[in-house]
């Protein structure tokens, strides 16, 4: 059987829509005879066409596809190129694919004989919300970050957010495990900014290519603006002149580096030096960076350390924020430069400003960030039309807070002032998915959150989360994903969708076996959400240690294919034994069987690295995890 695909002009990433087109109908019939071509423009002449392009409805930088095929006849399109490339995925996915999680691994697609009449679809979408990004966290190498940036537009994700300069930090923990091996080509050489740029440079033309919006920035600011690296958060501050130090926030008397780190470091704000380095850094970055189409202004990644000084107590931390804001949009305005600015409420910049306003709000954009919530509730419980009141801001006397609706009363402040153009930025995947071992509870808790981000005014959502999150499976994310495109999406349909397409006919086996991982790791518990006594404890790890052995020797072997998720299945199983083990220890209260009981569990991982390395941080899931139960022992700090 052959099919006409043409395509119309020479844009690079509609000339990857059709080339993956092409991929995905080879992969699922390698009988079919594709005849493809390049046009100009639309032809009406050609018939008997699938037509891969944006000219067939009205464009626009908001997403929407647009998909009418008959009989291998028709249009695939969307309001922008990569829009287009969404509305191929997607074209695919109707005809049986899934993209699971990113990799090649998690991407399905079935092996079937078609005909023309198979390939008829008729979809004409318009996503829920217009931010649906992911940012980047964890311990990750290039293979990881393309593969997600490949993974979000077959999933209708939109933006990928790379952090500072270069994200070097990320980096590092991952390719630090091979440069300090002996046995590595490279050992002992460090890991630095330049490679972490020139990986860098590679990856953004993965994002270009796809049509995705590419963010950077973050807490990078305050260091370029004294002319220091701040590539993570690292304790590494130079020496610095008198001059320099006088730029610096005055805290408890004295003007130092917080505890050594740049990015937690806040400047003098009422300091006109200080202001105009700032804005000068953001500037000369947007004229250089001209393919960045969001620069992320945040201040330092710190509570407590802003400028007591009797000029900055004048205003609130968000006063001097929107102050600097209107010089930056001055700045940016006077070079004719279009670039967006994204701000955060977060920490401290979570209370609205009392005197200062946006003087062109329609170069911002803010995100909510409350990074000390609890997953233990979602969005969806709370009654956001009930006015709650607050605590006043105290200069350097905040405290984190695990209830959402304070914080969702402060966003609501702030959109009352007319900043309006707001999305979640959230960390579901960042660290709290390490307490539910089996990934189900925070799945069900991201759906949630996800169908009701409109409730709050918010239209979308960047994840901070780690990259490697598909183990035991990538459901959360997936979840995530579903529901950022369409909000009316049921969580039953989503998990029938994801299990269905990882495990086959026995998808309800391995979603009822994870179910009741996640109920007997008890993630409220863990989180220190509630109190639970020691007997329970033990009882559940006891049973969450049985269950996981009882799974792996008797119901694997019986419904096991030659799949990859059946072989993390697998060694899932393994882990949960070592962490049930770690959670029965809570039991008894001592830091040191704690301690042992880790370290036989932190060895394991280390020694399975490279069975799981594109779905499992193991970097991260060691570290949470040791946070967990020291948290747990009330000799943890971890908000």
């Amino acid at each position: 059987m052959r099919v006409i695909i043409a395509r119309s002009g020479n844009n690079e990433t509609v000339s990857y829509a059709v080339s993956e087109l092409c991929r995905l109908l080879k992969e699922m019939d390698r009988a079919l005879v594709l005849d493809v071509r390049k046009y100009p423009e639309f032809d009406e002449n050609l018939k008997n066409t699938i037509w891969v392009g944006p000219d067939f409805i009205d464009r626009d930088e908001k997403d929407r596809i647009f998909i009418d095929v008959k009989g291998s006849v028709g249009v695939i399109s969307g309001s922008n190129e990569r829009s287009v490339l969404m509305a191929v995925y997607r074209f695919m996915k109707e005809l049986g694919c899934r993209y699971l999680y990113p990799g090649k691994e998690g991407e399905k697609v079935p092996k079937r004989r078609l005909d023309y009449a198979d390939l008829t679809v008729k979809v004409n979408e318009t996503p829920s919300y217009n931010h649906r990004g992911i940012c980047i966290e964890g311990a990750v190498g290039y293979e990881h970050v393309l593969n997600t940036i490949d993974w979000l537009p077959k999933v209708g994700m939109n933006e990928y957010f790379s952090q500072f300069d270069a994200p070097t930090e990320f980096f590092k923990r991952y390719y630090n495990n091979f440069t300090n091996d002996k046995n590595d080509l490279h050992y002992g050489v460090e890991y630095s900014d330049e490679d972490a740029k020139a990986t860098s440079e590679l990856l953004l033309d993965e994002v270009k290519k796809r049509g995705l919006l590419y963010q950077t920035g973050g807490h990078v600011w305050i260091g370029k603006a004294l002319g220091l690296s701040a590539s993570g958060w690292e304790s590494n501050a130079p020496e610095i002149d008198e001059e320099t130090r006088s730029l610096l926030a005055l805290v408890n008397g004295e003007r130092k580096f917080k505890d050594g780190i740049v990015s937690r470091t806040n400047l003098c704000y009422s300091n006109p030096e200080a202001r105009r380095r700032l804005v000068d850094v953001v500037v000369n970055h947007a004229k250089k960076n001209p393919d960045i189409d969001c620069l992320c202004f945040w201040l330092a990644d710190e509570v407590n350390v802003y400028c007591e000084c009797e000029k900055c107590r004048q205003k609130t931390p968000s006063d001097h924020y929107i102050s600097i804001f209107n010089d930056i949009d001055e700045a940016l305005t006077k070079e004719g430069l279009p670039t967006k600015i994204i701000g955060a409420f977060y920490l401290e910049l979570l209370y609205p400003p009392k005197t200062e306003r946006l003087k062109n709000p329609d170069r911002f954009v803010f995100d909510f960030a409350p990074i000390s919530r609890s997953y233990s509730h979602s969005y969806d419980e709370y009654d956001f039309e009930k006015e709650t009141e607050y605590a006043p801001y105290k200069l350097n006397k905040f405290e984190y807070e695990k209830d959402l609706l304070s914080n969702v009363a402060k966003l609501k402040d702030w959109q009352k002032q007319g900043v309006t153009n707001t999305y979640l930025f959230d960390y579901h995947m960042m660290w709290d998915h390490h307490n539910d071992f089996g990934y189900y509870s925070i799945a069900k808790i991201l759906h949630r959150d996800m169908k009701v981000l409109d409730r709050l005014g918010l239209d979308g959502m960047m994840s901070c989360q780690c990259l490697r999150v598909a183990f035991p499976t990538g459901l959360p994310q997936y979840a995530m994903v579903e529901a950022l495109w369409s909000k009316e999406k049921s969580f039953e349909e989503i998990e029938k969708e994801y299990f269905s397409a990882a495990y086959g006919e026995n998808w309800e086996t391995v979603r009822n076996y994870l179910a009741e991982i996640s109920r007997l790791c008890d993630p409220e518990f863990l989180r220190g959400d509630r109190e639970k006594a020691p007997e329970d404890i033990i009882a559940d790890a006891n049973g969450m240690r049985e269950l996981a052995a009882s799974f792996k020797a008797e119901v694997l072997p019986k419904i096991r294919t030659s799949d990859i998720e059946w072989d993390y299945l697998d060694l899932h199983a393994d882990m949960c034994k070592y962490y049930s083990d770690i959670i029965e220890a809570i039991a008894t209260g001592s830091e040191k069987i704690c301690q042992e009981k880790y370290d036989i569990y932190d060895k394991f991982v280390l020694d399975n690295a490279e069975i799981a390395d594109s779905v499992l941080d193991t970097c991260f899931v060691r570290g949470d995890v040791w946070h967990t139960f020291r948290r747990v022992l009330g000799i943890g700090w971890f908000f």
